[in-house]
Order: structure tokens, then C-alpha cells, then sequence
């Protein structure tokens, strides 16, 4: 029997979460909360991958991870690397690890994290620790050595390869100074190669044809002049930096070109060369951003993921207590929208390894693959289920004085083979009491090994397309829809929604104002 009545519809949610508006005043793509799930490239909403230990055991017991990453020594040798504790390693690709440390002194430590730079198949770096040795490694294989810097400076918090040379900024020498080395060797520094900004250097980052200086309140940049004597000139373009060493990321955007994305005490910004601007204000407020321990912010960090456009933040969501970055909120800077965060992911530092964004751990010396099939979170003696939620915008048809009777909920998701995944849905608004309907999300189609009827069943093909209704009551203006699958190894593909109401018209509300 037709249900007379009009319906609005919400998704693809192709404009990303949006913590800083009231879930009424969000438009029919954003979304108003969600944890551990991330919006496809249709503005679908699905469950975030899972995470599983990379290396069997552990490369330091009890020690936290402090630098992961990938180094191509020339174009036909490449080997991951990681610190931990006192150690460097060498990885062969598939999770296992050999002491490179040699001689060298490194403390260990969650903060005592490392920065580096590939000098033209030289890695060297350093992690800003007095007494620690500043280091280089050279060939896959081999122990790394000492950096020798001709005594300019002995400790150095960022550093990176530009112009075929070294640099290095916030030293033992000067907190502000940024020192390079001559041309085409790391290892040589001229008494007065170095600019003094005046103020703690917290990151220098290449940038297109310049070297991006960032401090908290300024951002310069280095010019080649073509001239010998003096080879760069310095002009300054922003009045504000990255407040984290290793929360700053080179990216390439359509609409921008090449900029900069870093983190800074109120937020997220964007240098796109001539001026910066914030990127992260629907993250603002209560609902995420100040939730965030901001005396923790100097040391967070983030990662470019190339596969798929995006950069993962990882932040200390919680109180002064909560010093360990717990949470990743993501931004796919292609689309320039925000999803997650992604919960229950403590990590310490991050790296890209053959296309792969692999997360290193505290306390335990593990490195994890963070973006596996499987939808679960495995420590190697346990899998976690991912509770993944989110909740729509609160659909609002007409205006706030228009009443209407909400009659049904059409959802529309992608059908899942795995077995028999449920799915909760919940509406609920300001003037109806939350009720949970549990669907399958197998659609019309009939689980093969467990209800298939050879003659009678019906095949979906895979990418198949399925929708379920829910019978919905009440009177609001608005409703909202909250979906969640916390199961283990159980995923949601939510494509759109479409509620479906009788308007009731103009309803005064009871004991407003004088009748």
C-alpha cells in the first residue's frame, strides 16, 4: 500500500564530518559525529581497515617505537628502518629487523623522537636529545655512523635535503638558527652557513623551489639566487607556522598546487606560498578540537598517505593526563574533508613502507600495518573489534516550525559477502525518544553455504547494491540517524538515506509565550 507523504534524503556524505555546527544545521552531505570510519571516494561511509603487528616480536621489549620509515639508497636498494629504545634496525620488508646501532648512543624515550632526511642515498637525521649521536647510514646492510657537522652543533630537532644540501634547524648552537652544509656534501659546514630567524626554528620542510623556515609565528622562505657567495635570499611570508616538527606535509592539491598542511595550537592550516589559512575549522569546538591536550600538540605528528590522498593527524584527545596520541583524524586533501577520528590506535610515530602506512607502538617495540583488511585491531595474541559509528545531519525538511510525522527510513548499502553483517540503525531528535532497528546487510540475496537455494536464490554480483527499510514514529521537525556495527571482523558500506514524512504544518509548541 503507497505511504502518501514527501521524504528527504541524506548522503553521499560528500562533504566530510563537521564537529563545529549543530547537527540541524548541517546540510543533507556532512556528517555530524563518527568514529573509525572514513567516506569512500562516492561519498559512501564505511568502517575503517584494522591494524595488525608487523614484526612477531617485539624489537625492544617494553620500549616505544620513535621513528619508522622507508630509505632508497639508490634506485635498486631500498630498506625500512625503525627506532626503539636504544636501537636503529634495519628491516627487510616483511617484519623482520636487524640492530644497526653499532657504537652509537640513542635514548630511548616516548618523546625523544627522530626526524630525517635522504641526502642523495644518505639517511641522517637527529632527535633533538643531548648527548644522543647525530647519525647517518649510508648502505643497506651496514651499521650507521656518525653525521659530522664540523662541530656546529651537536643536537638538531628538524632537518631536510634541499639544493643538494643538508640542513638542519632548532640546534645545541642556537635554538633559532637553521645551518647547511656546502654543496653536495652533508658532512662539510662553513663557519657562517646559517640563518637566525630570531625565534625556535619548529620545522624547515623543501617547498616547490624554496625550503619553507617555519617557526610559531612566521614561515621564510629560501630562494636560490644563483650567486656563490650569497646563495640564498630569505623572505618572509606567513605569520604562522607549524608548532610540531613532525606535523608538517608537502602535498600537491588541484585547487592550490603545491602547499604546505600543518598542525598549529588552534588547529590545522594550509601555506600555499604567499599566505596561510585554516583547513580544520569544522573540527573547532567542544565536540573535537578542544577536547585535545594542547600542552601535548608540540610533539603529535602526521603522515601523507599517497594511496589514498589523505594525511593522518595523530592527536592526545583527553585531559592533561592523556600524553600518548590515541586518536588519527584524517584529511583527504584531493577532496579537502575530514573523517574520523579513528579510536583505540595509540601510535607514537608513522611511515610509509612500500606504498603501506605502517605505525609504531608504545611500550611493547611493535610496529603495526595500520591499514589491513581485516576489520579488527590485533595486538598478536588478540583481535579487537572496531566499534565504528556515525551519526547524520538531522534532517531537516522545512523549517523549525514545521512539524512533521516520520513514517519510514530507506538505507541503501553495499552488500556484504563476509557473512551475515549487522547493521544498527537509530533515530532519535529533540522531541523522539531513540529506538535501534538491527538489519542484515545481506540484503534480498541469500548467504551461499548458509540459506542459498539452488533455483530459488538470487546472486549478487559484487559491488551489488541493497536497501532496507525501518519503520520510523514521532513529530519533529528532524530526525536523525545514527548507524553502527561494533563486531569483530564485520564492515558497513552506507551509500544513502532517505526518510520519508507526512508534513503536519505550523504546530505552536505547548506553554510558548500567551495564547
Amino acid at each position: 500500500m503507497p505511504v502518501h507523504g514527501e521524504s528527504v534524503q541524506l548522503g553521499p556524505w560528500t562533504g566530510g564530518v563537521n564537529y563545529a555546527v549543530p547537527a540541524e544545521d548541517l546540510g543533507p552531505n556532512e556528517v555530524f559525529q563518527m568514529e573509525n570510519c572514513r567516506i569512500g571516494v562516492g561519498g559512501e561511509v564505511l568502517k575503517r581497515r584494522g591494524s595488525t603487528p608487523f614484526n612477531s616480536s617485539a624489537l625492544v621489549a617494553g620500549q616505544t617505537i620513535t621513528s619508522i620509515g622507508e630509505h632508497r639508497f639508490s634506485a635498486s636498494s631500498t630498506k625500512d628502518f625503525a627506532t626503539c629504545g636504544t636501537k636503529f634496525f634495519e628491516g627487510n620488508g616483511s617484519g623482520s629487523y636487524t640492530d644497526r646501532t653499532g657504537s652509537l648512543t640513542i635514548t630511548g624515550g616516548d618523546n625523544n623522537t627522530w626526524v630525517f632526511a635522504n641526502g642523495k642515498g644518505t639517511l641522517f637525521g637527529h632527535n633533538g636529545v643531548s648527548g644522543d649521536s647525530l647519525i647517518k647510514w649510508a648502505s643497506a646492510g651496514g651499521n650507521i655512523a656518525a653525521w659530522d657537522v664540523d662541530s656546529r652543533f651537536t643536537t638538531a630537532k628538524t632537518v631536510e635535503f634541499w639544493d643538494n644540501r643538508a640542513w638542519a634547524g632548532n640546534l645545541s648552537s642556537g635554538v633559532d638558527r637553521v645551518w647547511y652544509s656546502n654543496l653536495a656534501d652533508i658532512e662539510t659546514f662553513g663557519a657562517n652557513n646559517f640563518f637566525q630567524l630570531g625565534e625556535d626554528v619548529t620545522a624547515v620542510k623543501r617547498f616547490g623551489n624554496a625550503l619553507a623556515m617555519h617557526t610559531e609565528n612566521s614561515i621564510h622562505l629560501l630562494l636560490p639566487t644563483g650567486n656563490a657567495s650569497v646563495p640564498y635570499r630569505r623572505v618572509q611570508r606567513a605569520n604562522a607556522g607549524t608548532i610540531a616538527r613532525r606535523a608538517i606535509q608537502t602535498v600537491q592539491i588541484p585547487e592550490f598546487g603545491e602547499v604546505q598542511i600543518f598542525v598549529r595550537r588552534d588547529g590545522v592550516y594550509l601555506f600555499n606560498g604567499d599566505s596561510t589559512q585554516k583547513v580544520s575549522w569544522k573540527l573547532d569546538g567542544e565536540r573535537f578540537w578542544d577536547d585535545l591536550n594542547q600542552a601535548q600538540l608540540d610533539e603529535c605528528f602526521s603522515i601523507q598517505y599517497p594511496k589514498r590522498n589523505e594525511i593522518w593527524f595523530w592527536v592526545p584527545n583527553g585531559s592533561a593526563l592523556q600524553t600518548e596520541f590515541n586518536q588519527a583524524i584524517v584529511y583527504d586533501y584531493i577532496r579537502q574533508i575530514w573523517y574520523g577520528p579513528f579510536t583505540d590506535t595509540n601510535r607514537n610515530c608513522a611511515g610509509i613502507i612500500s606504498r603501506q602506512l605502517y605505525a609504531g607502538g608504545y611500550d611493547n617495540g611493535i610496529v603495526y600495518n595500520q591499514d589491513v583488511g581485516l576489520h579488527d585491531d590485533a595486538s598478536g595474541s588478540a583481535d579487537t573489534a572496531i566499534a565504528a559509528f556515525f551519526d547524520t545531519a538531522a534532517a531537516s525538511p522545512r523549517n523549525i516550525e514545521q512539524v512533521e510525522r516520520w513514517r519510514y527510513l530507506r538505507s541503501a548499502y553495499d552488500v556484504q559477502f563476509g557473512g551475515n553483517y549487522n547493521l544498527n540503525i537509530t533515530y532519535f531528535a529533540s522531541g523522539i525518544v531513540g529506538e535501534l532497528t538491527t538489519v542484515s546487510q545481506s540484503g534480498d540475496f541469500d548467504q551461499i553455504e548458509i540459506d542459498f537455494r539452488i533455483a530459488t536464490s538470487t546472486i549478487a554480483g559484487e559491488g551489488s547494491l541493497a536497501s532496507e527499510d525501518i519503520t520510523l514514529s514521532g513529530y519533529d521537525p528532524s530526525i536523525r540517524v545514527r548507524y553502527q556495527n561494533s563486531s569483530l571482523d564485520e564492515d558497513f558500506k552506507l551509500r544513502r538515506a532517505v526518510a520519508v514524512y507526512t508534513p503536519l504544518g505550523r504546530r505552536r509548541k505547548p506553554k510558548s509565550g500567551v495564547y
